[in-house]
C-alpha cells in the first residue's frame, strides 16, 4: 500500500515539476516577445534580429533586457511602475526558485508516526558563495509544486498583458 502511494505521489511530483519547467520556459518566451514587440512597435522592421541577443542568454539575462528596454521605451505613471516592478521582482524570485529546483536535488520520502503515514519532500541546493559553499535545505510539498507551476503560468500571461497594455495606450 505504501509503496503504490510513493509511487503515486512521485508521478505526482514529476508531473509538476514539468509543468513548471514548461511554464517557467513561457516566462521567458514572454520576456523575449516583450523586448521583440517593442523594437517592433518603436519600428524595427526585422524584430528577429534580435534573437541575437537571446543566444546563449539565461533567464535572468533576458529579465534584465526586458526590464531596461521596457523602463527605457514606455512612459509610465507611479502606479504603474509599481505594478511592473512588482512583476518583474516575482519574476527575479520565480528564477531563483527554478534554479534552486532545477539545480538543485530533490527527494521524496515516507514519514510514519501516531497519525498515520504521510508523503514529504525535501529540496537540497549547493551554491557556491565568496564565503564557501553554502547548502540550503529546504522541505517543501507536492501541492507548492503545483502551485509554483500555477504562479510561473500567471506570470508567463502577466508578461504578455503587460505589453498589451502599454502598446494599446
Amino acid at each position: 500500500m505504501i509503496e503504490s502511494e510513493l509511487e503515486s505521489s512521485k508521478a505526482l511530483a514529476h508531473q509538476y515539476v514539468g509543468e513548471y519547467t514548461v511554464n517557467f520556459q513561457k516566462i521567458v518566451f514572454q520576456l523575449q516577445n516583450l523586448i521583440r514587440w517593442t523594437f517592433r512597435f518603436l519600428g524595427l522592421e526585422q524584430p528577429q534580429i534580435i534573437n541575437i541577443f537571446f543566444a546563449d542568454r539565461s533567464a535572468n539575462d533576458i529579465l534584465v533586457l526586458a526590464r531596461g528596454v521596457f523602463n527605457q521605451v514606455y512612459t509610465l505613471s507611479e502606479s504603474e511602475k509599481k505594478i511592473t516592478e512588482k512583476l518583474f521582482k516575482r519574476i527575479s524570485d520565480v528564477i531563483e526558485q527554478r534554479n534552486d529546483l532545477l539545480h538543485g536535488q530533490m527527494f521524496i520520502g515516507v514519514q510514519t508516526n501516531d497519525e498515520g503515514t504521510s508523503f514529504y519532500m525535501h529540496k537540497e541546493r549547493i551554491k557556491k558563495t565568496k564565503e564557501g559553499l553554502k547548502h540550503t535545505y529546504s522541505p517543501a510539498s507536492i501541492e507548492e509544486l503545483k502551485s509554483q507551476a500555477t504562479e510561473a503560468y500567471t506570470l508567463a500571461s502577466s508578461v504578455f498583458q503587460l505589453h498589451a497594455y502599454f502598446t494599446e495606450k
